[in-house]
C-alpha cells in the first residue's frame, strides 16, 4: 500500500491533473497485471467540484483515456467500481467530502491519474487515499 496525497487549486477552463508538479507528474504507476485498488477521499475547501476524474495510460508513451468521470460515480456497476458515499467525488461543494472506494481492473494498463475541474471558477481540494497495485 502506498498512500496518496494532493492539495491543488484547479481552475474551471479545463481539467488539471492532481500532483502533476510530482516526479511522476501525478500518476500511480501499476503493476504489470495492471490492477489497482485505490481508497480515496476528496474534500473542497472552496469553490465546487464540476467533476473528477480518473484517466488510465496503456503504455508509457501513450496518451491518456478517461476511466471514470461524471455520472460514472453514480453507477456501482461501472469498471468494476464501488462507491462508499452516496456523493461522488465529481459533485463535492465547498466544505463539503466525498469518499469513494474503487477496483480498477485496467487490462494492463502502465499508469492511473486524478484530473479535477472546478465548477464557475476556482476550486480548492484536496486528495488523500491509499492505492495499492498489488
Amino acid at each position: 500500500m502506498k498512500c496518496y496525497t494532493s492539495e491543488t487549486t484547479v481552475g474551471s477552463a479545463s481539467f488539471e491533473t492532481l500532483g502533476a508538479g510530482g516526479d511522476d507528474g501525478g500518476a500511480l504507476r501499476l503493476n504489470e497485471r495492471g490492477c489497482a485498488t485505490c481508497l480515496i477521499e476528496v474534500e473542497c475547501t472552496s469553490g465546487a467540484l464540476a467533476d473528477f476524474r480518473v484517466q488510465v495510460q496503456p503504455h508509457p508513451s501513450a496518451g491518456w483515456h478517461t476511466w471514470l468521470s461524471g455520472t460514472d460515480w453514480d453507477s456501482l456497476d461501472k469498471h468494476s467500481m464501488l462507491k462508499a458515499s452516496s456523493t461522488g467525488p465529481h459533485e463535492v461543494d465547498s466544505g463539503g467530502t466525498a469518499s469513494a472506494f474503487a477496483w480498477f481492473r485496467t487490462g494492463g494498463a502502465h499508469a492511473i491519474r486524478f484530473q479535477a475541474k472546478g465548477s464557475g471558477g476556482d476550486a480548492t481540494l484536496a486528495v488523500r487515499g491509499r492505492f495499492s497495485d498489488e
